[in-house]
């Protein structure tokens, strides 16, 4: 993340010169702020921070116990292609460096991110040329663009099951080739060899004519995301999988034509088979966040989308009834539940009476009996009788709309062991990188291993010490 940061936040309620020194006063005494500027004429807190010691909820915080608020514009956009921890430290960190982004909060999850902006200095457009520039894809923004996640999901991982099948499909190939002895290209390779003074391994030819196709086409995601990292300068996980890739296949190459390297060093199948691998990996972690992002789809699904509004005379009698959309009701508007509908607000009953099912409420399977004066909740079932009810929450203040808040909330939340798990994948990578070198310069040069030693080591580092393990599986468990 970028270490100071300048921003111009519009802040709302200073009204005198003792406002501006309360603000001033009271910042300048937090760690981690650099220089502060309350200007009252323009409405904006101009201030320079040290992101790594106070977040923007920490300024927000301040800015409200001081009675001012800050308003700066938000929005959702939603992001495809990001697969570990490190992923989503990329985008907070690269996005964040864009002047008049305040604040980026990355979910795995739920792929996405909520962005703290000033509209005026930063456009979607921007915020498009950096996600795409680190690999990823942004899809939109939610609530403006129709976005089809269930056709995008499915196209994902039919995707990563067609790379699976031909990776492994081709490994076993090449794992019999390898074993079986058959050769159709030595007389041929022999006579190139006789007349060219080259050495030229007939079986790494065949291996490599038949491995070219299969290993471009399950490989090719990793090792775009490998070369963004190292365009971006960021050691992540996907630079350290497609090292170990790489240089599996080219020194297979290498051995097959006898540059530096005989031909007892060829290991096609496994460069092949360690993207299909990879692959496998990334399918079931699709699949987990998948059903991890349901939860809250699921809860929302819970809320009606329409209502009966009714009208009563005098001695309670309906006199007319019409259908409404949600968004259209009203505090104390008088609605009409039938059997089997869902209770669209809070409120109280006023007439009727009947049970209902509160079970994704309250847990409890058997239904409450509802009459006059008790209260009732959006989302709950209406199970047999008529009720009409008094609305006295409507929208976001109702309890099922808290719930699905609060279950947004702790998705997107960074508890302490996710931030212990981010910071580790940080430094995790560099020095597995540092200790594969140190460990092939050992190997060779001081302990006189062989090349083919040497680099084997080399290449079983980079590809098993891998955090993707740390960095998905924290924020998936903290989720669920």
């Amino acid at each position: 993340m970028v270490k100071h940061k300048h921003m111009d936040l519009p802040i709302e309620g200073m009204h005198c010169a003792s406002c501006v020194l309360s603000v001033n006063k009271t910042f300048g005494k937090i760690e981690g702020v650099e220089e502060v500027d309350a200007d009252l004429a323009a409405n904006k807190l101009h201030i320079t921070v040290d992101t790594k010691k106070i977040s923007y909820e920490e300024m927000e915080r301040l800015v409200k116990n001081l009675g001012f608020e800050l308003h700066t514009d938000e929005m959702t956009i939603r992001i495809q292609g990001m697969h570990c921890a490190s992923c989503t430290m990329n985008v907070e960190n690269f996005l964040i460096r864009l002047d008049g982004i305040f604040d980026v909060k990355a979910d795995l999850t739920a792929q996405n991110a909520k962005i703290r902006y000033d509209s005026s200095k930063v456009t979607l457009d921007e915020i498009e040329e950096v996600i795409t520039s680190l690999g990823f894809e942004l899809l939109g923004v939610e609530g403006q663009t129709e976005i089809d996640e269930e056709a995008i999901y499915q196209q994902d991982l039919k995707e990563k099951r067609n790379r699976i099948i031909v990776g492994l499909f081709f490994s076993v190939i090449l794992m019999i080739l390898m074993f079986s002895g058959w050769d159709p290209l030595m007389g041929i390779v022999h006579s190139i060899n006789h007349s060219t003074g080259l050495n030229i391994s007939s079986m790494g030819l065949l291996s490599l004519i038949v491995s070219i196709a299969p290993f471009l086409y399950v490989s090719l995601p990793i090792l775009k995301a490998g070369i963004n990292g190292l365009m971006h300068k960021n050691l992540n996980m996907d630079v350290m999988y497609s090292m170990g890739i790489l240089v599996a296949y080219i020194s297979s190459i290498f051995g097959t034509f006898g540059i530096v390297l005989d031909h007892t060093f060829m290991f096609y199948d496994s460069a092949v088979m360690l993207p299909s691998f990879l692959m496998i990996g990334r399918y079931l972690e699709a699949r987990a966040k998948k059903r991890t992002s349901d939860s809250i789809r699921e809860l929302i699904g819970l809320q009606p989308t329409v209502a009966t509004a009714i009208e009563v005379d005098e001695n309670g009698e309906i006199i007319s009834q019409k259908e409404v959309s949600i968004a259209d009701i009203v505090i104390d508007d008088l609605l009409l539940v039938k059997p089997g509908e869902k209770i669209p607000v809070d409120g109280d009953v006023v007439g009727g009476e009947s049970y209902v099912d509160e079970s994704m409420i309250n847990g409890e399977p058997i239904p409450k009996v509802k009459k006059d004066g008790e209260e009732v909740f959006a989302g709950t079932i209406n199970q047999d009788g008529i009720l009409q009810i008094k609305a006295k929450k409507i929208g976001k203040e109702t309890v099922l709309s808290n719930i699905i808040r609060l279950v947004e909330k702790a998705q997107s939340s960074r508890p302490p062991v996710q931030k212990f798990a981010n910071t580790i994948v940080s430094y995790f990578i560099p020095v597995i990188l540092t200790i594969a070198i140190v460990v092939f310069l050992i190997w060779y040069f001081v302990l006189g291993g062989t090349l083919l030693f040497s680099l084997t080591c080399l290449i079983s580092i980079l590809v098993v010490a891998c955090p993707c393990a740390l960095g998905l599986a924290t924020p998936t468990a903290v989720t669920v």
